[in-house]
């Protein structure tokens, strides 16, 4: 804790499960305890240094275009039970999305001003919702439906996203069909999975669609007449794209680490024809600290900038400007034809 005073018991005590300690070598476990906890406030840098210690177990890349991919994301929570203010297990079917970490209790009255919703299967991802009487087309993505469709449609107009913030927020254009929300807010709208819900709960159009605003400027850049926004946007019964990131945040990336690289040769004779070739496979990852950790360590640690205007003793080395992070073999094979 950053207050001294206050205590933590270890055996309640919970880390974040998609988050793993990175030990460097050279350094151990209680040195970097030490290093990123100091109780002074007013000099603490610690936050500064976190992510140089912390690998994202299973970071997923907000630019898969992989429907899939994002349909085994999204069911992450399928069939969660979550605990409401009651201290009780709300239980059901589908994956929640709670607006809250501990929702108000569900009066069962489905009237969406309390307890939460859940997205079903099919909701997340229909591999035929266009052709309901018709049998599952695995290979046809033309008539699938379901959010995982909808953000990949998302991805595809807008990407590639150079940062999570670039995933979620609105793009600031002209462009009207992308400047009125982010990607995954976007993705809920076109769902429309809880429309219904909002609807029954009084929701109202806000604005008449027929006022465009003052001297015919649009009030809002993208939905300009609000029509397909109701009163009733953001009850508990509702799911926003904060909902649905509070479940997925922790493992998004807008650039994942470690790469699986493949490299052919061969080898011809006089005539050119090949004679012998090889496939071979690495996994690599990029690591936080840079390729010279060594030469003058104070100013070569992962959390140290080039500075131009700063003195030699004050920046990074010649070989770290260079070069950057450093990077690991993970693992290396040799690949037989059949699986090239």
């Amino acid at each position: 804790p950053s207050d001294p005073t206050q205590t933590v018991e270890p055996d309640t005590a919970q880390a974040n499960p998609a988050l793993e300690p990175y030990v460097p070598t050279g350094k151990t476990a209680a040195e970097i305890v030490t290093e990123i906890t100091p109780f002074d406030a007013a000099t603490s840098d610690g936050y500064k240094k976190l992510g140089a210690y912390s690998l994202v177990k299973g970071a997923f890349n907000v630019n898969s275009t992989s429907v899939k991919a994002w349909e085994a994301l999204l069911r992450t929570n399928k069939n969660m039970a979550v605990a409401n203010t009651s201290g009780t297990d709300q239980t059901g079917t589908g994956t929640p999305f709670p607006g809250v970490k501990t929702p108000v209790n569900d009066s069962g009255a489905d009237t969406g001003w309390d307890g939460f919703s859940r997205l079903t299967d099919k909701e997340i991802w229909d591999d035929n919702g266009l052709n309901p009487s018709d049998p599952d087309t695995p290979n046809d993505p033309t008539d699938d439906t379901g959010l995982a469709v909808e953000i990949v449609n998302q991805v595809k107009a807008r990407g590639p996203f150079m940062s999570i913030s670039d995933f979620v927020n609105r793009q600031v254009s002209s462009n009207t069909t992308l400047n009125a929300s982010g990607a995954l807010q976007s993705a809920l709208d076109t769902l429309a999975a809880t429309s219904s819900i909002k609807t029954s709960a009084g929701g109202l159009v806000p604005q008449d669609p027929a006022d465009t605003g003052w001297n015919g400027v649009p009030i809002l850049m993208g939905d300009a007449d609000l029509s397909d926004r109701l009163t009733t946007e953001g009850i508990a019964g509702d799911i926003r794209q904060a909902d649905v990131l509070r479940a997925l945040a922790p493992r998004l990336s807008a650039r994942t680490d470690t790469f699986r690289i493949r490299s052919y040769g061969e080898v011809r004779d006089a005539d050119d024809k090949i004679i012998a070739s090889a496939t071979c496979e690495a996994v690599v990852q990029r690591l936080p600290e840079y390729v010279d950790p060594d030469t003058d360590p104070d100013d070569n640690e992962p959390w140290d900038e080039y500075d131009p205007a700063a003195a030699p003793a004050d920046t990074l080395n010649g070989m770290n400007q260079e070069y950057g992070r450093r990077f690991k073999i993970i693992s290396f094979r040799w690949l037989d034809d059949k699986e090239v």
